[in-house]
């Protein structure tokens, strides 16, 4: 797909900010710094793990294509990500190894793509400043791994496949939305697209596309023409997505809710109201923006979360004033978009808090938090640009220069970092390889009705589900989610005996 530049880029207009000469190397090493905590993290997908999901289903896909993916998508229509997780699944069948590190290279290089697409579409338009678009993407980027869990939805091919475009095409929309990508008709097609993607890999980007597009529908409908209505009769760029959006969620709401623990059930719990679950997931929205998470509520531990969502937003908005180009008139519209992006997503947060709470106990699963705290962190420079360009805002910073900006986006990623999980990742590094590849080599070996598992050491960042150490048979599975008799169907296998690794490196202390 081939992605040009819009015509006319339009940055938020921040004329009372002192226009300082900034120096490019400040720029290059932020860009090294926020590059390098990515990869560090990117390096750590060869010791991404299958569960029970990839067991299941790829067994299933050795006996019937047809009636696997059939089932699949009646229970889970996400026809983009069902796609991809198929093709994955046969490919490993295929060549009889499970390809966990080559899957996820993959989608995080669909992630690193749609962070630096807008500052890729600055140097095809021979725009002067393209580095600050570059920081932004990379910066929020680096933001998504440093601040929560991961393995969900970045070390896990089952989820991965899903939430991860999901969050791609999101950061893309949103970088595309704040440099005034909806004034060109590129732009709002390319948009379209992303919330296309979102919408068919999960039911949660359906949410948001249904949202995103019904604010873009009424103010293209509702705003005069003259008075800044940039684009009259281009409702079919959102009208396409939101239908997709509310085929996607009628599906998942006529052939989920029966079954238990599904993740997503749009509809009422038994025994609750509508007022009850829309107040419980608005007190938990409002907990979740302030910073805590759903496993902490004590006030000290959202502070840094808090502090770093706001020194990230000031950051970016203020790497937004350096762009060059664009009217007075086309910077507010490009804050008005932005707003109604930052809307969106916040309402698709609430949306999946309402729909998860009967089966999760409010929050739901740890990739819809994921999902939730990036999308959160992106609404705050939304919201700081219009800040800082109303009157009080240029007021309270007055000769606050955009060479913070840099500075600022940093110090924004590296507060709520946490190193010491990668500090024991990594010394297991090997032993974690060595184990994946000996249950593979074990559960394929011929003529052999035993296999060995072993729990790979995994500490800190990789956080699989694990099984404890025993004999299963298939007449007698646990009762986690049925993950031994999900291993023994797939290698066709009578006995699993799970051991834990004894060549695992201590971690540091």
């Amino acid at each position: 797909m081939q992605i040009s530049a819009p015509k006319q880029m339009a940055p938020l207009p921040f004329d009372s900010l002192k226009q300082a000469q900034h120096s490019p190397k400040l720029d290059f090493v932020a860009v090294g710094t926020l590059f390098g905590i990515i990869v560090v993290y990117l390096g750590l997908v060869p010791l991404g793990q299958w569960q029970s999901d990839e067991y299941d289903y790829f067994g299933k896909l050795r006996h019937g294509i047809g009636s696997a993916v059939a089932a699949r998508l009646w229970w889970s229509p996400r026809p983009v990500s069902e796609f991809l997780y198929g093709a994955y699944g046969l490919l490993a069948n295929y060549f009889h190894r499970p390809f966990i590190g080559s899957f996820l290279a993959c989608l995080w290089l669909g992630l690193l793509l749609c962070a630096c697409a807008t500052a890729i579409q600055g140097c095809l338009g021979k725009r002067t400043t393209p580095l600050p678009d570059l920081l932004i993407g990379l910066g929020l980027a680096a933001a998504f791994v440093t601040s929560g869990p991961l393995f969900q939805v970045f070390y896990w091919p089952a989820g991965a496949v899903a939430y991860l475009p999901t969050l791609s095409v999101t950061l893309l929309l949103f970088l595309q939305v704040s440099s005034g990508a909806l004034s060109t008709p590129r732009g709002r097609w390319l948009c379209g697209v992303c919330l296309m993607v979102a919408a068919l890999s999960t039911e949660i980007g359906a949410i948001l596309a249904v949202c995103f597009g019904f604010l873009e529908i009424a103010d293209a409908s509702l705003s005069p023409r003259g008075k800044g209505r940039a684009y009259p009769g281009t409702i079919l760029w959102w009208l396409l997505p939101v239908i997709a959006g509310v085929a996607v969620l009628w599906w998942a709401a006529a052939h989920r809710i029966p079954v238990p623990g599904s993740g997503l059930s749009v509809g009422l719990g038994q025994g609750e109201d509508a007022t009850t679950r829309a107040t419980a997931a608005a007190r938990e929205l409002v907990l979740e923006l302030l910073g805590f998470s759903t496993q902490a509520k004590q006030p000290l531990s959202a502070i840094p979360t808090l502090l770093s969502r706001v020194l990230i937003g000031v950051g970016v908005a203020l790497l937004w004033s350096r762009r060059n180009g664009g009217s007075s008139t086309e910077g507010k519209r490009t804050q008005r978009q932005l707003i109604m992006l930052a809307c969106a997503l916040i309402g698709a947060c609430f949306g999946a808090l309402f729909a998860t709470y009967p089966q999760f106990g409010l929050a739901g699963s740890e990739r819809y938090e994921t999902l939730r705290r990036c999308w959160m962190l992106m609404t705050f420079p939304a919201v700081a640009g219009v800040v800082l360009q109303a009157h009080r805002g240029r007021r309270l910073l007055p000769n606050l220069s955009p060479s913070f900006g840099p500075i600022l986006l940093i110090i924004g990623v590296l507060l709520p970092w946490h190193v010491s999980p990668l500090q024991r990742e990594y010394p297991v590094y090997s032993a974690v390889l060595r184990a994946t590849r000996r249950n593979f080599q074990s559960g394929y070996q011929r003529d052999a009705q035993q296999m060995t598992f072993v729990v790979p050491p995994n500490r800190g960042v990789i956080t699989p589900q694990t099984l404890e150490p025993g004999a299963y048979t298939p007449t007698a599975p646990p009762t986690q989610n049925n993950y031994a008799g999900n291993v023994l169907a797939y290698f066709g296998k009578e006995v699993l005996v799970v051991r834990k690794s004894s060549d695992a490196a201590q971690p540091p202390h």
